[in-house]
C-alpha cells in the first residue's frame, strides 16, 4: 500500500532519528512506513486547525476544536497500538538473543572453572591447610581473645611465633583475673563500709525528724492561737468599717441627688434661653429671605423665560454611528444644562 508523501517538522525529524539509529535500511523503511500514516493524519488535522479564531473562539471555533481534538486522540492511541505491537516483536527477538548467549556463557564458565581447579590445585591445598590451622589457633584463642592483637594471621604463623603468643595472652588473662579478684575483695569492703555510714545517716535522719515534728505541732498551735485573735480582731474592724461605709453612702447620695436637681434646672433654664435665642434668630432670617425674594422676584421671571427659550435641534440627515452617538451626548448635555440652570434660578 503506497503512503501519501507529506513534508511537516515531524517526519522530518523521524528519518533523522532512523537514520542515526544504526539499523538496517530495511528495518528502517518498517519503521517510518508504520507510524507515517498517523503522521500524514495528524498534518490534515493541524490543516483544519488553521480555521480556528484562537483570540475569540465562536462556536464553530469550539466544534472545530472539539473536532481536531477527538481526532488527535485517535492518532495518538492508534499509534501507541502500533508501538506496542512492534516493542513486542523486539522484546522476544532480545529474549532469544540473550537466551543462547546465557547458554553459551554458562558453558564457558563451566568449563574455566574446572580447568581453575587443576590449574590452582596446589594453591588451593595450601590455603585449605591455612584456614585449618587459623580455626585451630582460634579455637585455643578464644578464651583469651581480649589479649590478642587485633589483624594477626594466624594461618601463616610458624608455630613458634604461635606459641609464644598464646603464652602471652594466657599470661596477660592471668593477670587481669587476679586484678579482678583483688579489685572485687576492695569492692565490698567499700560497700561495707558504705552500708555501716548509711545506717548512722539514717538513724541521725530518724532522731532530726522527730525532733522536728515536735517543734511543728508547737508552731502550728501557737500559729492557730494567733489566727484566732487576728480573725476577731478582722471581724471587729470589717463592721466599723461596713458602719462607716452605709453612713457615707447615704450621705453621698444626698449629695449626689441635690447636684443632679441642681444641674438638671441649670440645664433646662438654658435649654429654654437657647431654644428662645435660636427662635428669635430664625424668624429673623426668614424676614430677611422673604425680602430678598421679592426683591428678586421680576428679574427670576426674565431669567427663566430666557433659559426656557433655550433650545437645540440636531441637523438632519446625520449618518449613523460615531457621529450620531456624538449628536446624541451633546443633546444630553444640553438640556442637563438647562436643567442646572433652572434649579440654579429656584435658589435665587
Amino acid at each position: 500500500m503506497e503512503v501519501e508523501q507529506i513534508e511537516s517538522p515531524e517526519v522530518e525529524q523521524l528519518s533523522v532519528i532512523l537514520s542515526e539509529s544504526g539499523l538496517e535500511l530495511t528495518e528502517t523503511e518498517q519503521i517510518k512506513q508504520s507510524y507515517l500514516p498517523f503522521f500524514i493524519e495528524l498534518s490534515k488535522i493541524k490543516e483544519e486547525a488553521k480555521k480556528i479564531n484562537w483570540e475569540n473562539p465562536t462556536p464553530i471555533d469550539e466544534k472545530i476544536a472539539r473536532e481536531c481534538r477527538l481526532l488527535t486522540v485517535k492518532v495518538r492511541t492508534g499509534s501507541e497500538d502500533v508501538k506496542d505491537s512492534r516493542k513486542k516483536i523486539y522484546t522476544l527477538k532480545g529474549n532469544l538473543e540473550q537466551s543462547s548467549w546465557n547458554l553459551l556463557r554458562d558453558g564457558c564458565k563451566l568449563d574455566e572453572e574446572r580447568y581453575a581447579q587443576v590449574e590452582k590445585a596446589r594453591e588451593i591445598k595450601a590455603a585449605n591447610e591455612r584456614a585449618t590451622k587459623k580455626a585451630a589457633h582460634m579455637s585455643e584463642l578464644q578464651p583469651y581473645a581480649d589479649f590478642v592483637p587485633m589483624g594477626i594471621d594466624l594461618g601463616n604463623m610458624s608455630d613458634e611465633d604461635y606459641g609464644k603468643l598464646k603464652a602471652r595472652a594466657i599470661a596477660q588473662a592471668d593477670a587481669k583475673k587476679a586484678a579482678d579478684i583483688k579489685a572485687e575483695k576492695q569492692r565490698i569492703a567499700a560497700e561495707k563500709a558504705k552500708a555501716e555510714e548509711d545506717a548512722r545517716i539514717r538513724a541521725e535522719n530518724e532522731r532530726l525528724q522527730k525532733e522536728k515534728e515536735v517543734a511543728e505541732a508547737k508552731a502550728k498551735k501557737e500559729r492557730e492561737a494567733l489566727e484566732k485573735k487576728l480573725a476577731a480582731e478582722k471581724a471587729k474592724a470589717d463592721a466599723a468599717k461596713k458602719e462607716a461605709d452605709a453612713k457615707l453612702a447615704k450621705e453621698r447620695e444626698a449629695r449626689e441627688k441635690l447636684e443632679c436637681e441642681a444641674k438638671a434646672k441649670a440645664e433646662a433654664e438654658a435649654r429654654a434661653k437657647r431654644e428662645a435665642e435660636q427662635k428669635k434668630a430664625d424668624e429673623e432670617k426668614a424676614r430677611i429671605a422673604a425680602e430678598k425674594k421679592a426683591a428678586k422676584a421680576p428679574d427670576k421671571v426674565k431669567l427663566k423665560a430666557w433659559v426656557e427659550s433655550m433650545d437645540v435641534i440636531a441637523p438632519h440627515g446625520l449618518s449613523e454611528g460615531e457621529v450620531m452617538r456624538a449628536a446624541n451626548e451633546i443633546y444630553d448635555k444640553f438640556y442637563a444644562f438647562k436643567k442646572w440652570a433652572e434649579s440654579k434660578i429656584e435658589e435665587l
